[in-house]
């Protein structure tokens, strides 16, 4: 039925101040209040209802001349499952070089997947030359949100072995993601798998940092006769290398729910490439763009944690310079942890924020109403928290422009 204009419009207005009026509701009374019907709602900035597990291991695709990929996988598991449960950590560089692994946040080993409800599967894609887990404050967080989210190491384009170029690099990347949804559909399907019958197939997540965001899109769009995922249902790159790699014809094709995540003093992938990606994604689905002022490209991964990592293994600070690893992480380390415009604590909370959120909305972890309404919330442009200043969102949608409310 056609709008009828300006009733609709006032109507849809009112649908979204009622929403917004809960919401607030919720932060009157604190983190992780009740919602109508009893159940918490817990902020996407922080830790979820579920601990997380955690595992690692080697996969090979025959299809690729058994192309080898080293997976982190996180996982929402009931917290009492976790009492006596061991730390994860994560080696982010071979242990000849004798570095302390990085500790997880907060995940967990050998912990048993959370049973009953169905998960949605969100893939993780890296930054050029880094390594899986370069993002465990978002990953972590959005498995503690009910998401089974996996990270592949990109084989030659990782710290371990920076070896591709980038065409071959690309190519890869992009079958990747679709390897890795295979895998773990086939243990989804699994009767002997302790994943079996727990992830929704049709319900795919897909986000990534930097050279990660452009593998993001090209999962979704398709990418040099590798086509386009079907299964992958919403998408949120970061800092994302889009422009001059994707043209508008491209990006006009994606109707999926897309949020385009950056940092306005990003020196490696400027900001602007969002804004070239936005006008330029004209699907019926709606699109978010989240511009975090003073946010860096290097802000959106654990660089600080792993600065931490070295110090803890002996490595002193002012000693860095001589050192193989300290020289490649100082610039890093000194342009995210001690210069930044915007604090490295802050960006990784609003990342938290905005991405499972977006995730939150538009896979939602039930159909129930109170599990994924309120979180559109936190990406309405006219958001107003401790997060403004610090960060300015757009949102539009194919659809009639009086329909922006969710």
């Amino acid at each position: 039925m056609q709008s009828t204009g300006e009733p609709m419009k006032q109507k849809l207005m009112t649908g979204k101040l009622c929403l917004a009026l809960v919401l607030m509701s919720f932060l009157a009374t604190g983190v992780n209040a009740g919602t109508k019907n009893g159940s918490p709602f817990y902020f996407p900035s922080e830790p979820g209802p579920y601990s997380v597990g955690y595992e690692t291991y080697a996969i090979s695709d025959n299809e690729r001349d058994g192309r080898t990929l080293l997976l982190d996988v996180w996982y929402p598991v009931r917290r009492v499952d976790t009492k006596d449960a061991a730390d994860a950590a994560y080696f982010f560089v071979p242990e000849a070089f004798g570095v302390d692994p990085l500790p997880a946040r907060f995940a967990k080993v050998d912990v048993p997947i959370a049973p009953r409800n169905v998960k949605n599967l969100v893939v993780f894609s890296h930054g050029n030359n880094s390594f899986s887990a370069q993002s465990i404050a978002l990953t972590e967080t959005l498995a503690s949100h009910g998401y089974v989210v996996v990270a592949p190491n990109h084989t030659g384009n990782t710290v371990f072995d920076p070896t591709d170029p980038f065409e071959v690099a690309a190519l890869n990347r992009v079958g990747d993601v679709g390897f890795v949804i295979d895998h773990i559909m086939a243990r989804n399907a699994d009767e002997q798998d302790s994943f079996f019958q727990q992830i929704n197939p049709d319900n795919v997540g897909v986000t990534g940092h930097s050279f990660g965001g452009f593998t993001t899109v090209g999962a979704a769009v398709g990418y040099e006769g590798i086509e386009g995922d079907p299964r992958i249902s919403a998408i949120a790159p970061v800092s994302g290398v889009i422009q001059n790699i994707f043209t508008p014809e491209q990006l006009a094709t994606i109707d999926i729910p897309v949020l385009l995540l950056g940092g306005t003093d990003d020196q490696v992938v400027p900001i602007e490439g969002n804004d070239y990606a936005y006008q330029n994604l004209v699907g019926e689905k709606p699109v978010h763009q989240v511009n975090l002022i003073g946010a860096n490209h290097e802000q959106f991964a654990v660089l600080c944690d792993l600065g931490d990592s070295l110090i803890n293994s002996g490595v002193a600070f002012e000693d860095w310079s001589t050192d193989f690893l300290g020289s490649l992480l100082l610039p890093r380390y000194t342009r995210v942890c001690l210069e930044a415009l915007l604090e490295y604590e802050t960006v990784e909370r609003l990342q938290n924020q905005y991405v499972v959120s977006f995730f939150r909305r538009y896979l939602p972890i039930s159909g129930s109403f109170w599990k994924s309404e309120p979180y559109g919330i936190f990406l309405f442009p006219d958001w107003k928290r401790q997060d403004k200043p610090d960060s300015k969102a757009w949102r539009k949608s194919g659809r009639d422009p009086s329909d922006l409310w969710y």
